[in-house]
């Protein structure tokens, strides 16, 4: 079954997010597979020249929807509770206008968020602040 699943991922898609969207799908119970490489092949992606008789477009929507809503949650629950600060490593002097700069990460994906903040660590770090910015490759490892 696992070497099924990963022969269909990559049929389907060469790309990270595609490949999670599809499974996503299978694992919700949005795709039932069968087992049939080429029947699932096709309940995914379409019929040859038709990919609007697929479901991929609709997977990755609902995928895309999913992942902005999960990072929206628990970007809202880091900042209510102050871990986003401590996650970033801001030091107490850090400039105001740092809660700004990531409420627009919340509009973006996770790893779009990891970006924006590693961008900001990386503006802030020449200044002497002491951040630890290895905790943004640890985050982009983890998703």
């Amino acid at each position: 079954m696992k070497e099924y699943l990963l022969k269909l991922l990559e049929l389907c898609s060469d790309e990270n997010f595609g490949q999670e969207a599809v499974e996503y799908g299978v694992v919700n119970g949005r795709v039932p597979l069968t087992y049939d490489l080429q029947t699932d092949l096709r309940t995914i992606m379409g019929e040859p020249g038709r990919p609007e008789t697929g479901c991929y477009d609709q997977l990755c929507a609902a995928y895309r929807a999913v992942v902005r809503q999960n990072t929206e949650t628990l970007t809202g629950l880091y900042e209510h509770s102050g871990l986003l600060a401590a996650i970033v490593g801001l030091p107490a002097g850090a400039p105001a206008d740092w809660k700004g700069h990531l409420a627009a990460v919340r509009r973006d994906s996770f790893n779009a968020g990891i970006d924006a903040a590693a961008e900001l660590a990386g503006q802030l770090e020449p200044a002497g602040t002491g951040l630890d910015v290895s905790v943004f490759e640890c985050l982009r490892q983890a998703s």
